[in-house]
């Protein structure tokens, strides 16, 4: 936790007590970890496009879409 960027830390803070403790979740296949909503086919491939990390646009909880 101490290694996240200050901003990425304090949007994980907030999501995770809007969510009962829950504040990430990993992309599988094309559906969110943290919500299980399966992203429109569009929406996975801009993620898989992006960044390694970004934003469910479902349950607004930080979605791991590569690492490990």
């Amino acid at each position: 936790f101490a290694a996240l960027p200050a901003d990425l830390a304090a949007r994980y803070e907030a999501v995770r007590q809007a969510h009962h403790g829950f504040g990430v979740g990993a992309l599988a296949d094309s559906m969110c970890g943290g919500c299980r909503v399966t992203l429109p086919a569009g929406k996975v491939q801009a993620l898989l496009d992006g960044p390694d990390i970004a934003v469910c646009p479902n349950c607004g909880r930080i979605l791991i879409v590569r690492g490990a």
